[in-house]
């Protein structure tokens, strides 16, 4: 098409240059002619950019539905390493429970993902198609035309000797001029075809291998539906099966939980006191630029911050959802996120900061305090520390390790908090900031 183009404005710049030697009516119906050719070739172009623009954007959004379904597969990767190193005896567990529904919602989002992605498929085979036809079509026009223009340049050859007369005969050099033009026009008008020939076959060829791709890759999502489907039908009827054990164990299951719920609040109480009392040490005695700046980086991490530990949230920020198991059970809601992790895993600091307070609440709970400018993190639950009040701590550090607990899970709980007014810490969601999954659209 560009080689077209600039043989078209090739012919425009000869007939301006031999203007002298042309007719005005002539060189207007020329100038017409080629301003045509080039307003549709534009048209054209600006057609095949869109299409184009289009194609990529689908790529981009399959290439995301891709990186949201591998992140789903280590997320049920992940839990199901979690379910195996949980005690056999305590397989029937609460956090069993919670691991294979949340395992069941990760299935359930990648099923979600594929079908999204089956329809996005169906959707670029379906244009596609309609734009094989249109080019079948237009190759065709084209060829006919080729055809035509060939004929008519054979009879010139076999005439010859009847256009060298033709052309001698001319009234005028202009007139001769204009009369081995329209040859030259013939010749130029073939090689343009052939190009055109050329370069519409090969994409069409791209076309339609494109489709045979996409066709492959459908009918692998589809496959992929139907084993998901089935492994989903399984996991469900296990977690019907876990949850028929937990009710004959109920009485137990809240009495552990109500003790969890009590510990996890003096937790709370302790932390918020702590901090209160932090700000305004800091308020009197001046808060630095160190500070500041510590604060306005942890602030332009959000929602890519490491998580604490390896694992699995299995108690989210809020008031947790209620089930039949938990309701004569008077939750409150939870102020930092639970993750269960394998045992002996370790605990990492999520951003760089200094270490406030190492402390072991009267019910035994060691947790570890950190400051970033004028957010803290808290890291409890832990067996023990690797580091000490005072350190500064660089982002993905060790700094303990998690409490195995008597039923076999390893449950690291982390809350995350910032200044307030009137010197009142204010409690943040950590599943805000940390990094937890893709980023997905509303669709």
């Amino acid at each position: 098409m560009l080689h077209f183009n600039r043989r078209i404005t090739g012919l425009i710049t000869g007939l301006i240059t031999n203007r002298a030697n042309l007719s005005i009516e002539y060189l207007s119906r020329y100038s017409k002619l080629a301003l045509f050719i080039i307003l549709a070739t534009m048209c054209r172009w600006s057609n095949e950019l869109m299409a184009q623009d289009k194609d990529e954007l689908e790529e981009q959004n399959l290439i995301m539905l891709n990186k949201y379904r591998e992140r789903e597969a280590e997320e049920i990767s992940n839990i199901n390493k979690l379910l195996e190193s949980i005690d056999k005896k305590q397989q029937s567990g609460l956090y069993s429970l919670s691991l294979i529904q949340k395992k069941i919602d990760s299935r359930k989002s990648t099923l979600n993902t594929i079908d999204r992605q089956i329809s996005l498929l169906k959707k670029q085979l379906e244009e596609k198609k309609q734009t094989v036809e249109l080019l079948q079509n237009e190759l065709q026009n084209i060829k006919h035309s080729y055809k035509e223009l060939i004929n008519r340049y054979y009879n010139m050859q076999a005439h010859k000797s009847t256009w060298v007369m033709y052309i001698m005969a001319s009234e005028s050099m202009a007139q001769a001029y204009r009369r081995m033009k329209y040859v030259r026009e013939i010749l130029f008008l073939l090689k343009a075809q052939a190009d055109k020939i050329i370069t519409m076959t090969d994409r069409l060829n791209a076309e339609i291998e494109t489709i045979s791709k996409k066709q492959s890759l459908l009918s692998s999502n589809i496959s992929a539906k139907q084993k998901e489907m089935a492994i989903l039908n399984m996991e469900e009827k296990q977690s019907k099966t876990v949850y028929s054990e937990l009710k004959q164990r109920e009485g137990k299951l809240k009495q552990e939980l109500m003790e969890r719920e009590k510990s996890y609040a003096q937790l709370s109480d302790q932390l918020r006191d702590f901090i209160r009392k932090e700000i305004e040490t800091n308020n009197e005695s001046g808060i630095t630029d160190e500070m500041l700046v510590s604060a306005q980086n942890f602030e332009q991490m959000k929602g890519f911050l490491p998580q604490p530990a390896i694992g699995v949230i299995i108690v989210p920020f809020g008031r947790t959802k209620k089930s039949s198991i938990y309701e004569s059970v008077q939750l409150t809601p939870n102020q930092g996120i639970d993750i269960l992790t394998v045992k002996n895993a370790e605990v990492y600091s999520i951003f760089k900061g200094v270490v406030k307070r190492i402390f072991t609440t009267p019910n035994g709970m060691l947790y570890i305090l950190i400051s970033h400018g004028s957010y803290y993190t808290a890291y409890a639950s832990l067996e023990s520390a690797s580091v000490k009040v005072g350190d500064t701590v660089m982002p993905r550090q060790k700094i303990g390790t998690v409490k195995n607990s008597k039923d076999g899970s390893s449950v690291l709980h982390f809350e995350l908090w910032k200044d307030g007014k009137d010197n009142k810490p204010v409690v943040q969601n950590p599943e805000h900031w940390i990094l937890t999954k893709l980023p997905q659209d509303n669709k």
